[in-house]
């Protein structure tokens, strides 16, 4: 597990102070998949060197399975690190090196010995699924290759904890989704908690479990992705998943289903109420749905299912009759659906 305890740091620039980091607190549970969301400047690259330990705060802690960091000496530090593997924007491979000597570099730096390396290089290379590239060099790689090398490198030393930073920004949109299932296969099989840096809040809506939101320095939210969604109070769940549903993305969502034979309204629009309604799990929706036109008249004016931190989740907006077609709404909603006004 890892966590980072009132973490913060200031820095000197032109005889100002800059709060960097103010206070940060968070965890990443084990064997989660956690986004860290923010714009330019709100503090995610300096989290990112603190928590790995190349930057010491002015204040706070921060725990790499129990142990806090900043306490260790320096040897012991330098064995901790091990525990955190590191997946780079700009893939940072060794030119000079073939894709196997590239993730075998952490052990041979490790002192594992040469039949030990050889073995877990294979390994790895398999996991990522380039075991037929094991001598080509980057230069003879693509973007989305040398991303699978640098991911094989980073869980060499059989890390706890899979930083990646902005790993994906660099590559296109079918290659990122690739690099992605890789990540969320890490964590599912080898039970490596995975952070993702991002600013790309869609990466974090479809793959995150978790989600930390930074606003200059600080954390403003922080949730499971599916509870801020689904919360009409959260900012970041507003910006993944908008409250308005016309624009559906083909490649994410499926159209809305019909209305069930519902019956059409017949009063003027101006005068139909409008919710929106979010249902966890996409069979849950259409049952809602069945549901509700036993009980009042509704046209589904748009929506999408939606993949929410690995979860199918549904979003509809539905026009009603009348304000008896409200209470039916909120009625007939369980535990797993949020109703709310559009």
């Amino acid at each position: 597990m890892l966590e980072v305890r009132d973490v913060s740091k200031t820095y000197r620039r032109h005889g100002r102070e800059v709060i960097a980091l103010d206070h940060v607190s968070l965890t990443v549970p084990d064997g989660s998949i956690t986004g860290i969301a923010g714009r330019s400047g709100a503090g995610k690259s300096t989290l990112f060197r603190v928590v790995t330990a190349l930057l010491r705060p002015d204040s706070g802690s921060v725990h790499i399975d129990g142990e806090d960091l900043f306490r260790l000496r320096r040897r012991d530090l330098r064995a901790r690190r091990r525990r955190i593997g590191i997946v780079f924007q700009q893939f940072n491979l060794l030119h000079g090196r073939t894709a196997a000597e590239n993730v075998e570099l952490p052990l041979l730096l490790a002192g594992v010995d040469r039949t030990e390396r050889r073995r877990r290089v294979g390994e790895l290379l398999d996991l990522v699924g380039l075991a037929d590239r094991a001598d080509n060099h980057p230069s003879q790689l693509s973007g989305g290759q040398k991303q699978r090398v640098g991911i094989a490198r980073a869980l060499a030393t059989n890390p706890s904890v899979l930083l990646s930073d902005e790993a994906t920004s660099a590559l296109d949109t079918e290659t990122t989704e690739q690099v992605l299932a890789l990540l969320e296969r890490v964590n599912r099989e080898l039970s490596v908690s995975v952070v993702l840096i991002t600013h790309e809040l869609e990466i974090l809506r479809k793959h995150a479990h978790e989600v930390v939101s930074f606003e200059a320095g600080r954390v403003v939210e922080q949730g499971r992705t599916i509870d801020l969604v689904s919360d009409p109070s959260s900012r970041i769940g507003r910006a993944m998943l908008p409250r308005t549903t016309t624009a559906v993305p083909a490649t994410d969502a499926t159209s809305a289903p019909a209305a069930l034979d519902a019956p059409r309204t017949s009063r003027p629009a101006a005068d139909r109420p409008r919710v929106l309604v979010t249902v966890r799990g996409e069979g849950t929706a259409r049952g809602y749905l069945s549901r509700l036109a036993g009980d009042t008249a509704y046209d589904v004016l748009s929506g999408g299912v939606h993949t929410v931190g690995g979860e199918r989740v549904a979003r509809y907006e539905l026009e009603l009759p009348d304000r008896a077609g409200l209470d039916a709404v909120r009625r007939t909603a369980d535990d797993r659906t949020a109703v709310e006004s559009a």
